[in-house]
């Protein structure tokens, strides 16, 4: 999964945060786009755009750092966000690099480091565009300089990450198992029943509201397999494996998924889409019946 980069080491820890040198990494969003280059020596095909290319050789001082956000660090790596404005007004006239679409990470290879920075920089990038006024009076919010969130000089109200719990149900049935194809959006391969955690819902809940609304379909017995923080849309992912309880006559939602049908484990495409908790718990219930 996204996450599963060791032996390298992720630490997203606010209180770590120092100022960038040579050798720390420059991310740049716009929108759903990443600013990132070809790199044939990289495993994952790409690289992002190192300070000192931007900054020169030599440390810069704070004031010239006031562009850069601290993000995280992976080994001794920082990294660091800049605004599109800044970052196409330094990289100007030089081959530095240009603006990918952000599902370009779907390309990159498990256990590389670019996927997870990419997405994780990409969390944190949202949540800073989506709230740069304050909800409960309007004024322009700032950076805390404490701990990782938004200030409200005014109101005093602070804006801390936005972290939606969701699920993964791998619904199976004996030797079966239900995938399905999104209705919505630009990712239409089968994968996994999912959907949000409601107000006031325990995950248990969740799983049986979101199988019986997108697919009527009864579940039981839950196995908690795996979670995985999934930066693309903000979600923390709980997956889990259900049996099927009763009927197996798929009731389709049709405002939500263009299909979903029964796959016996050898009939599952394998070569699936990286990354993710929905296709590492799919390629596991294939391991299982399949034995490899």
């Amino acid at each position: 999964m996204i996450q599963d980069i060791a032996p390298h080491r992720f630490d997203n820890a606010y209180a770590n945060r120092r100022p960038a040198a040579a050798g720390d990494r420059i991310l740049c969003f716009s929108k759903d786009e990443i600013f990132i280059r070809e790199c044939g020596g990289a495993a994952s095909g790409y690289e992002f755009i190192k300070y000192e290319e931007l900054f020169g050789g030599a440390d810069a001082d704070a004031g010239r750092q006031d562009c850069l956000t601290y993000l995280f660090s992976i080994d001794e790596t920082g990294y660091f966000l800049m605004d599109r404005e800044n970052m196409e007004k330094m990289a100007a006239g030089g081959e530095v690099g240009g603006f990918q679409p952000i599902q370009i990470f779907r390309t990159m290879p498990e256990g590389d480091t670019i996927p997870l920075a990419m997405m994780t920089g990409f969390h944190i990038y949202t949540w800073m565009r989506k709230n740069r006024f304050c909800g409960c009076c309007g004024h322009e919010t700032q950076r805390h300089g404490e701990e990782r969130a938004l200030f409200c000089p005014n109101c005093r109200n602070l804006i801390f990450p936005q972290i939606a719990p969701a699920v993964a149900v791998a619904v199976t049935d004996g030797d079966r198992i239900l995938l399905a194809r999104s209705a919505q959006g630009g990712f239409r391969r089968f994968a996994l029943i999912a959907g949000y955690v409601e107000v006031g819902e325990t995950i248990e809940e969740t799983i049986r509201r979101e199988v019986m609304e997108e697919v009527g379909l009864k579940v039981k017995n839950p196995e908690f397999f795996a979670s995985q923080p999934w930066g693309l849309t903000g979600i923390e992912m709980l997956g889990y494996f259900v049996e099927l309880d009763g009927s197996d006559q798929v009731t389709l939602q049709e405002s939500e998924l263009a299909e979903a049908r029964w796959f016996a484990a050898e009939e599952v495409d394998r070569d699936m889409a990286l990354h993710s908790l929905s296709y590492t718990m799919i390629d596991e219930f294939c391991r299982r019946k399949l034995g490899k």
